[in-house]
């Protein structure tokens, strides 16, 4: 799985917007999988049935790295990109290669 799919919802198929994991360990925008649970509780990717619906827990970690990344891309230019290589956790580098 590439990092763009890593950090993109299956729902909408954008980089997370308030990203939340439900109970099987999968994440989705908040809004995204609320929309989706308006008839039933289930995981939109591997199908995992609820039978209350789930807590919501957000992804701190994961909402850290986007501001991060999101921070690096748009303030660095491709100049400058050397320098900052190092403050990037591996594979975000990647993001900002093809655009980020």
């Amino acid at each position: 799985m590439s990092l763009e799919d890593e950090l993109t919802c299956s729902i909408c198929l954008s980089t997370f917007d308030c990203p939340v994991t439900i109970p099987c360990g999968h994440n989705f925008c908040q809004d995204c999988l609320l929309a989706s649970w308006e008839d039933s509780y289930s995981c939109p990717q591997c199908r995992t049935v609820f039978d209350t619906k789930p807590e919501l827990k957000k992804n701190t970690g994961l909402c850290a790295y986007l501001l991060l990344l999101e921070h690096i891309c748009i303030n660095t230019t491709m100049s400058g990109w050397s320098e900052v290589w190092s403050l990037l956790p591996p594979p975000f580098s990647a993001a900002c290669w093809s655009g980020g």
